[in-house]
Order: structure tokens, then C-alpha cells, then sequence
């Protein structure tokens, strides 16, 4: 299943995005939902904060994949940041890296980019608990594996 809403460029649209993300995960294992909702705020906070773009969320729930997409239309290249212990901002990124199973930025030829995430997942119809027995989690690394392990990607549009 696949779906996707717009979200205009203000603070609102946060909170907005998660409840869709929620809504479309619905029954999904609380591990999964409550990262999906967490990297769907910091990116759609990036394209309010960052760019003041009004941006599109998709949500794609394969099998064992949920695909996560967030397209805006600005200028402007996601950067990771190393922020310090007491900055407030600056993580976004980083925590996208840290939970997906895979991330990347693909740039469009006319304006504007997507950030995109893939975790892995349970198929609805199964228990969490039968994913852990194959040794995997729910963001398809073993015990102690960094979940990114380098696989961010950033891809150009023809």
C-alpha cells in the first residue's frame, strides 16, 4: 500500500506528518512506528526550518519494507551535521542514519529534492517476535551492527 499528502511550509505540518505516518502504520510493531514517526518529524522539520518549503510525505508499505519519502521543492542540499551535546538542533540526519535500514537524497532535474528512508519490517499478518528469531531487527541489522553501516546514498535524477 502506498499513499502520500502534502504539508504546507509551517509548524503544524510536524505533528500532522506523524499522525499520517502513524495512521498508515497502523497495527505495525511499536519499535517501527515510533521510528518512522520520529524520522518523519526531524525531516519534515528540516523542510520547515531549513528551506521554508511546503513538502510532500509518502509512505509505501511493501512486505517487509516501509519506504519513507519526503520531497520538497527548494534549493538547498540536506547536510549531516555533528552537533554538540548542548545544541538543540543539528541531529536530524544523523538520526535518520542511525535507525534506517537505508537513506539517501535524490535530487530532481527541475527544483527540489526527496530524502528518503527504508526500514524493514515484519509482514503486517506476522509477529515481531518471528522477524527477531532470523537474528535480525526490525531495522534489518543483527545485534550490535550499526543499522546504516555506510549505506546512506545520494543519487542524482536523470
Amino acid at each position: 500500500m502506498k499513499l502520500s499528502r502534502s504539508f504546507p511550509a509551517e509548524a503544524s505540518s510536524v505533528p500532522a506528518a506523524r499522525r499520517f505516518a502513524a495512521g498508515m502504520l497502523s497495527g505495525a510493531p511499536s519499535e517501527l512506528l515510533e521510528a518512522v514517526e520520529l524520522m518523519v518529524s526531524e525531516l519534515a522539520t528540516n523542510c520547515i526550518r531549513h528551506v521554508n518549503a511546503s513538502f510532500e510525505l509518502t509512505i509505501e508499505r511493501h512486505g517487509d519494507k516501509v519506504h519513507v519519502e519526503v520531497r520538497d521543492r527548494a534549493e538547498g542540499r540536506p547536510a549531516m551535521r555533528s552537533p554538540a551535546p548542548v545544541d538543540t538542533q543539528g541531529r536530524g540526519l544523523r538520526i535518520v542514519d542511525l535507525l534506517a535500514a537505508r537513506w539517501g537524497v535524490r535530487y530532481d532535474a527541475d527544483a527540489g529534492k526527496t530524502v528518503w528512508f527504508t526500514l524493514l519490517a515484519p509482514p503486517q499478518d506476522e509477529e515481531p517476535e518471528d522477524q527477531r528469531s532470523s537474528g535480525r531487527d526490525l531495522f534489518g541489522t543483527t545485534s550490535g551492527e550499526p543499522a546504516s553501516s555506510g549505506q546512506a546514498q545520494i543519487t542524482n535524477a536523470a
